[in-house]
């Protein structure tokens, strides 16, 4: 045998062999173009909607931006000039503190001047009106049209806003009276039942409030240098540089995201591509595999005339490329399109509406055509080893084999399993489960200064709103949990301010205490400013809770040592430990005896009390559910009294259950006891407005989940058609002969269901556990609400209906298809 080097030949066969596979070719550029199509939506889908979803997750102030630098005007010009910052965008607060209208009670809202970018680069869209001009003027959220009762038109309101005005070292309340010039869609909806903002001239603080006019204020940045592998873990490295930059005092960002959290996002998405990939081999292979094994005698042939395996291959490549470019070309468009019109069609039924971020046009494309080359490559591979490999001899016996059946078993087994695990994680998503894990009780107020700093003076819940709300007729009972404070400590933030320290108390450095307390400092618990050397103290978080809670709050802890008894922690002799995070030492055992001596900074008194550690427990409550959390100290209520005679003016939060779940009428109720209180620094969770929340999040889920149940679907029916009618073909001569010697076509019919069945049983045998198995652990991770048997139920019954269906529905396509051709026709196809 020789070697044929005529390359003039090989292009002129390359043509005809193109030219005379029109049906293959029309199928293997549908095949690349449906796969294409595939990757790319998917790409464009899962790109833009994870990015919404990202910027809905971050909708803290400054939307838009990666976060804010501490500065001034001429801050803002010196930022703006740095090559990587796309926008620097001031916004001032008009007072230090934040509005003292009753109707805001719970919440913080702050009187807010803006410059014009910070508008346009951070989702302040005016639905009606126009921007303020004069200080006179405002333009309010959807969320504060609601608060402050506004009744159509929104334009042209009045409303009085309480403002904290600085005069001298006081800062005093007045009132000012605002026409309502716009209004605009909340893009904090994340944060809108805790913060707000309201928007002014800036005018108002040069007419206003000039003492705090040279402060400094809030700078939002956007930078073009951000590395998109990174999924924003590098923003605070870029915030860094631009305050290293323009000499600015500190930042605030809210993307504090680690490598480890990147890594957590992106390979679910990975693993979603490489499923789509892999259903795009099956596709494609089967195309070209079916090509392969009917021109088989045609490449025994050439090989006899001195083709070689590599000019073999390069004659098949040429058309493959050929087949690709157009496939590719064509399912990229498409893909593009149809993502980029389901994506903000999905969003804008959703809560994430206000976030859409479409993704690059260039990205997808690029993204999805290499994706799309790779499929095809690997997809042609194993037809062109075939092709190449086969002797003359060989190729002349040749005979395809039945392997692909395993294809198809697979294919559709990880479509069905992708469909199940996609339609119970979302579909199934339980309002009333998640109700449950954000709440012990209906409703709950949170004095903000028990758990954070704060920038305004301590004010406490005062005992006679816990009284009325006793009183309350619906309401069945009321706990109170204590959090001791010891005394104001403050300090100057960043930006020149005052701020107030979260509620510790202070507490001697005696025997055990001592030594754990050095342990918490070594650990960086706690810090330098946290001791007291002239007094030999050291501040920790106490927290005086009834001993009838207790128990409840078994499932948000782990007990380490020791018991949760109720009846011994009733006594007052007892204490809970909290082992904090992070610390590797654990100092204190059930059992110890701890000298508790703590200091009232209210009557400037210590009291004394020896008790014994009750249990040693560590908090595993990732939802802010129970009362234990983010403590050292968990004593009893009246305990607590007795080493805090102040007792009264230091409740942490107020716990409320009601006859039967909390109303809306109800909560109003609640909510105007402690608005005429004026209390300002609560924060308000109940079942109630969860309620809402919650079932707008499930809307959302649903909607989701039946967009990916319907993609998994169509890429399983897909190549469940793909590889069966592959299957059938390859056997078309058998089936001819069948035939030949007395099979009807009812006979065919029935063979061919039987065997589409059995393919499709096999699979369902696959995915039923395979499935079963990934949908409960994907359901109970702590982004779902755990696996419900009546959706996994639903999901398997509407899979047995499509399978059944589809069988029939291919069954009854493929037997006319064969019979088309009389069976001496397709007997001469053998010669």
């Amino acid at each position: 045998m020789y070697e044929n080097s005529n390359k003039d030949v090989l292009r002129e066969l390359t043509q005809d062999n193109y030219r005379s596979h029109k049906t293959r070719n029309r199928l293997g550029i549908m095949a690349i173009a449906l796969t294409t199509i595939l990757i790319t939506a998917v790409l464009t889908v899962g790109i833009s909607v994870t990015t919404t979803a990202l910027n809905y997750g971050e909708s803290a102030p400054g939307p838009g931006s990666i976060g804010s630098i501490a500065g001034t005007m001429e801050t803002k010009e010196q930022i703006q000039k740095l090559p990587n910052v796309v926008n620097a965008d001031y916004i001032a607060k008009c007072s230090r503190l934040s509005l003292r209208n009753n109707e805001f009670t719970g919440m913080s809202v702050y009187l807010m001047a803006a410059e014009q970018s910070y508008y346009d680069h951070n989702y302040v869209k005016l639905e009606e009106g126009h921007f303020p001009e004069t200080p006179q003027e405002v333009i309010l959220s959807d969320n504060m049209v609601k608060k402050l009762g506004l009744k159509e038109p929104i334009v042209g309101n009045k409303v009085t806003l309480h403002t904290m005005i600085q005069e001298g070292k006081e800062t005093v309340e007045k009132k000012f009276t605002f026409t309502v010039c716009g209004y605009f869609k909340n893009p904090l909806i994340n944060i809108a039942n805790v913060y707000d903002e309201i928007y002014t001239s800036m005018d108002f603080i040069p007419q206003y409030n000039p003492e705090i006019q040279n402060a400094d204020q809030n700078i939002y940045v956007k930078v073009n240098d951000l590395n998109p592998l990174l999924m924003k873990t590098d923003v605070i490295q870029k915030l860094e540089g631009i305050c290293d930059a323009v000499g600015a005092e500190g930042y605030t960002t809210k993307y504090t995201s680690t490598m480890s959290d990147m890594f957590a996002g992106i390979i679910p998405a990975l693993l979603f591509v490489l499923f789509i990939i892999l259903s795009g081999y099956f596709l494609i292979y089967n195309v070209f595999y079916l090509s392969v094994t009917a021109d088989i005698r045609w490449f025994g042939m050439l090989k006899t005339l001195g083709t070689t395996a590599r000019q073999l291959k390069k004659i098949l490549m040429a058309q493959i490329k050929r087949l690709a470019v157009w496939g590719i070309c064509i399912g990229v468009v498409l893909g593009y399109v149809v993502g980029d019109y389901l994506a903000p069609g999905l969003m804008a039924q959703t809560i994430y509406e206000p976030f859409y971020e479409a993704p690059n046009m260039l990205l997808i494309f690029c993204a999805g055509a290499v994706f799309s080359w790779i499929t095809v490559y690997i997809s042609a591979h194993r037809s062109l080893k075939i092709a190449s490999r086969i002797s003359p001899v060989e190729a002349a016996k040749y005979t395809p084999k039945k392997r692909k059946n395993l294809f198809t078993i697979l294919s559709f087994a990880l479509s069905g399993i992708m469909f199940m695990a996609a339609s119970n994680v979302t579909l199934g998503y339980s309002v009333d489960k998640m109700i449950q894990r954000y709440n012990m009780d209906d409703m709950r107020l949170i004095h903000e200064g028990s758990m954070w700093v704060s920038n305004e003076s301590y004010q406490p819940i005062q005992q006679k709103t816990v009284e009325e709300i006793k009183n309350l007729s619906f309401v069945k009972n009321v706990d109170v949990i204590y959090v001791g404070r010891s005394m104001e400590y403050e300090f100057y933030g960043s930006d020149g301010q005052v701020y107030y320290d979260e509620s510790k108390v202070e507490v001697k450095l005696q025997g055990k205490l001592e030594e754990v307390a050095r342990d918490l400092k070594e650990s960086g618990i706690l810090s330098e400013d946290d001791f007291n050397e002239e007094r030999n103290s050291v501040r920790l978080k106490m927290k005086g809770l009834p001993s009838t809670r207790l128990e409840r709050q078994i499932p948000y802890v782990d007990v380490l040592e020791g018991e949760l008894d109720a009846e011994k922690f009733a006594t007052g002799d007892y204490v809970l430990w909290e082992k904090r995070e992070g610390v590797e030492k654990n100092a204190v055992h059930a059992g110890d005896s701890l000298d508790l001596t703590v200091y009232d900074g209210e009557k400037d008194s210590w009291q004394s009390k020896t008790v014994t550690v009750l249990a040693v427990v560590c908090d595993t409550d990732m939802y802010g559910t129970g009362d234990i959390g983010y403590s050292d100290l968990i004593v009893p209520v009246n305990s607590f009294q007795e080493l805090l005679p102040s007792y009264d003016k230091m409740i942490g939060s107020v716990q409320i259950q009601t006859e039967g779940e909390l109303t809306k009428e109800e909560a109003e109720q609640i909510t105007a006891i402690y608005e005429k209180e004026h209390f300002t620094q609560a924060m308000v969770e109940d079942c109630f407005s969860d309620r809402g929340d919650f079932e707008s999040q499930k809307h959302t889920m649903s909607l989701i989940g039946m967009f990916l149940a319907s993609l998994f679907g169509i890429i399983g029916l897909s190549n469940m058609v793909n590889t069966m009618t592959s299957d059938v073909f390859s056997r078309k001569i058998e089936l001819a002969t069948m035939q030949s010697i007395g099979m009807t076509k009812r006979q065919l019919w029935k063979m061919l269901f039987l065997d589409s069945l059995r393919f499709s049983l096999i699979s369902v045998a696959i995915m039923l556990p395979v499935g079963s198995t990934l949908s409960y652990f994907l359901s109970n991770s702590p982004l779902f609400t755990g696996f419900s048997l009546p959706t996994f139920f639903i999901s398997t019954v509407l899979l047995m209906a499509a399978v059944v269906a589809l069988c029939v529905l291919l069954t009854e396509i493929l037997v006319r298809v064969l019979n088309k051709k009389s069976v001496v026709e397709r007997l001469r196809e053998i010669e």
